[in-house]
């Protein structure tokens, strides 16, 4: 089981949300924790709702940038953090 972070709510977030899921229900996955910058939240359909900079607190195999809009900012932002594992080589 991969212990996965989900970085980005918004709409494709929710375009994807039966998926993540369904991957859970088989046992796949397991959601740690789902970034935003949306400080109003703390949970969103049962996951905890952290800033970036709390990501170090959690254990995680994957992110998934779930914000086509965002991406380039989400990596770059992740590049910034130097949150191990993530490189992009456009950046």
């Amino acid at each position: 089981m991969y212990h996965i972070i989900i970085w980005g709510l918004g709409a494709d977030y929710y375009n994807l949300y039966n998926l993540i899921k369904f991957e859970e229900m088989k046992g796949n996955i397991e959601i740690a924790a789902a970034v935003s910058k949306d400080d109003f939240r703390t949970t969103v359909d049962g996951y905890p709702v952290i800033s970036a900079y709390e990501l170090c607190n959690y254990r995680f195999d994957y992110i998934v940038v779930t914000s086509s809009k965002y991406y380039d900012d989400i990596v770059k932002e992740a590049i910034q953090l130097d949150i191990e594992g993530v490189s992009d080589s456009r950046f």
